[in-house]
């Protein structure tokens, strides 16, 4: 006969509750770096695409520069051998026109024979500087060189008229023509200082060219042979 008021043991028959399944773990994705991706080769690409150009572009522009610079150099080394050509022609007569008479007191010896020869040199300087093909850009040089010799031309017309006058008359045409031929070596000087930064800047030396009335005949001015920093001897 069962007992009343007992509980009856449910002991090892107890059902249990089932374990719950283990969760899998998730592993985050790895982004791929962009220049393994499709769209980051591209970019990629056209970026040295752009970069080879560019170092092409530049080769080529340095090419350019470097041939027309030495065809410039070609150009000033050829005139400047012109100039120093007409500076054989017009030196003697400007370096005559220094020792001329200064004023009646002086003795005109044969100044008035002198002139003739002088006018002959200087209108054949005028002639050979009319035909030197003066470098593109540069044509004030050779304006300024062809006013230098026509300022001599002025100074020996002044010399030949003192042999037509006296007196005070003569000392003023002497001072005229002493005038002249001053101003027509500075003239001469600035003709040269421009075609000298003309070489300058085709990175070329100085021309060397002496005012007419200091150039020594028969003597090549330093650095007409070798020297130049480009390379060339003009």
């Amino acid at each position: 006969m069962a007992i009343k008021g007992k509980k009856k043991s449910r002991g090892s028959q107890a059902r249990r509750r089932p374990a719950a399944a283990p969760r899998p773990t998730v592993t985050p994705r790895r982004r791929e770096p962009w220049y393994r991706t499709t769209r980051g080769r591209l970019i990629a690409g056209a970026l040295l695409a752009a970069i080879a150009g560019l170092v092409i572009w530049a080769v080529m522009a340095a090419q350019s520069r470097s041939d027309e610079l030495a065809k410039e150099q070609g150009r000033l080394g050829e005139y400047t051998t012109e100039m120093r050509s007409i500076l054989e022609t017009v030196g003697p007569p400007a370096g005559a026109m220094t020792a001329a008479p200064v004023s009646a007191k002086d003795d005109l010896g044969s100044l008035e024979k002198d002139v003739v020869g002088w006018l002959a040199q200087l209108t054949n300087g005028q002639q050979q500087i009319q035909g030197v093909v003066t470098p593109a850009g540069e044509e004030s040089v050779s304006a300024a060189f062809l006013q230098a010799i026509n300022t001599y031309a002025s100074a020996a017309r002044s010399y030949e008229l003192a042999g037509k006058v006296d007196g005070r008359a003569l000392d003023d045409v002497l001072q005229l023509a002493a005038q002249q031929r001053d101003q027509a070596g500075s003239q001469w000087q600035l003709a040269t200082d421009l075609l000298d930064k003309a070489r300058a800047e085709a990175e070329m030396n100085a021309s060397d060219i002496a005012v007419p009335a200091e150039a020594v005949p028969g003597t090549a001015p330093s650095g007409a042979e070798g020297g130049d920093a480009a390379g060339e001897g003009n």
